[in-house]
């Protein structure tokens, strides 16, 4: 779980950067998609975590 939490973190990080780079506008649009997918992701996996008991609020 660890290591899905922190690819899933840093895609959205490298998202977000390839969509700065990208022309037209609308490239840039479906890579911030993409990362909000990758945080909604990284948010499940915390949840799960906190369910399974393996961390505490």
């Amino acid at each position: 779980m660890i290591s899905q939490m922190r690819r899933a973190s840093r895609s959205v990080n490298h998202n977000i950067a390839e969509g700065y780079g990208r022309f037209p506008f609308q490239e840039n649009i479906q890579f911030c998609r993409i990362a909000r997918g990758s945080l909604f992701e990284t948010l499940d996996h915390g949840i799960i975590a906190l369910d399974e008991g393996y961390i505490s609020k």
